[in-house]
């Protein structure tokens, strides 16, 4: 477990949150990120997972361009809401 005060940038905890991980995960698995993490694709990489990062209005721009186009949310996103 990772344990800070609110007030610390999430990027700023993303290694030690993949090092805590306890499930053994795939050699390039899947991590979904937002723009938060930009500078972060490398930490990512580091710990052999494949890091998707999407920039700000990219959801948006998609959607305006492809009428079938669904917004996702992501699953923390829905868990605070």
């Amino acid at each position: 477990m990772v344990l800070v005060g609110a007030n610390r940038y999430d990027v700023k905890l993303l290694e030690d949150t993949l090092c805590s991980i306890v499930i053994a995960r795939p050699e390039g698995a899947n991590l979904c990120l937002d723009a938060g993490y930009i500078g972060a694709q490398k930490i990512a990489e580091d710990m052999w997972y494949k890091a998707h990062i999407r920039r700000r209005g990219e959801e948006r721009d998609e959607k305006g361009h492809n009428s079938q186009y669904v917004a996702r949310q992501w699953v923390v996103e829905a868990c605070h809401s």
